[in-house]
């Protein structure tokens, strides 16, 4: 009775990837974004993965919203107008208050992986940066978050060139979180490597690796090298972390599927459904985007038990 079995899972994970997007208050990819104009019609499942694929990207942009301990770097702390500057920050992080109205715009871009829409400094080094208005203001206050806690870097401006390489391809932000707390980055540091072995490479240097998509390790001034504090990026520009969310996604929705098609008949008698009906399945989310099987008739959750 396998045709009495229905269900669509890629269907199921881009609905809730759309749904969550939508409560960001951010706009929905087409298919024409999601396949860089190549396509206006993907395969359910190809539609899935980029779409998936692009709210991880977008998600990985976006602060998470928890109540942090908010520390210092004494480039802040022994500056009264910055320590003042950083007064609502201070609050909103501590308070557990939605930021991310300041975050760049770009993360909203429908078109996450376009060069010019990137966030290599995220993707790199793990530091955010934030306006001080909505109106997205020249000076950006840059952040690092570690855990429950969070780091207050630097208030630096980037002028009339949004793609200042002096700003966002500088190890000046590096070597702030080195000096000031250097514990929180040590599994970064590489020690297999001596430190004449890595020149001290300059901003146009690295923007020009980052223009390449590839990945430059950062050794500061007394010659520690960290490899890439935000974990880095792969070929397409995307953040390693963002490849590994999807890639576990679509191997839990493969096996999940290969679960129900096995198992069909368990999951029958689990519902108490008769042969003669309809077995529709859907895929629902938890929080933290774990997927289950659900049934809306019996509005209840599907346990598959595996030999």
């Amino acid at each position: 009775m396998k045709e009495k079995l229905k269900f669509n899972f890629w269907r199921d994970l881009s609905d809730e990837v759309k749904n969550r997007l939508k409560n960001f208050g951010y706009a929905i990819p087409s298919d024409l974004d999601l396949s860089n104009g190549s396509s206006k019609s993907l395969p359910d499942a190809v539609r899935a993965e980029k779409l998936f694929k692009h709210f991880c990207s977008v998600a990985a942009r976006r602060v998470p919203v928890i109540n942090y301990n908010v520390c210092f770097s004494d480039l802040i702390a022994s500056d009264a107008e910055k320590m003042k500057r950083c007064e609502f920050f201070k609050n909103a992080f501590a308070s557990g208050i939605d930021v991310n109205h300041l975050i760049s715009n770009k993360a909203k871009m429908v078109r996450q992986f376009k060069q010019e829409n990137l966030d290599h400094m995220r993707s790199e080094w793990g530091i955010y940066h934030l306006h001080f208005d909505e109106k997205r203001t020249a000076d950006l206050l840059f952040i690092y978050i570690n855990g429950n806690s969070v780091y207050f870097l630097d208030i630096l401006s980037h002028g009339s060139d949004t793609d200042d390489a002096d700003l966002w391809c500088n190890r000046h932000l590096v070597e702030v979180i080195h000096s000031n707390w250097p514990e929180i980055i040590r599994r970064f540091v590489y020690t297999d490597l001596i430190a004449d072995d890595l020149a001290y490479e300059s901003p146009d240097a690295r923007k020009n690796s980052r223009d390449k998509n590839s990945n430059l390790w950062v050794r500061v001034s007394d010659g520690t090298v960290y490899m890439s504090l935000g974990g880095g990026f792969a070929a397409d520009g995307s953040n390693f972390h963002v490849m590994r969310c999807v890639d576990q996604m679509l191997s839990k929705i493969e096996e999940i599927e290969l679960d129900v098609k096995a198992g069909y008949v368990n999951i029958r008698k689990q519902l108490n459904f008769l042969d003669s009906d309809d077995l529709k399945l859907k895929l629902l989310f938890d929080e933290n985007m774990e997927p289950y099987i659900f049934n809306k008739k019996r509005k209840a959750r599907i346990y598959i038990h595996r030999e």
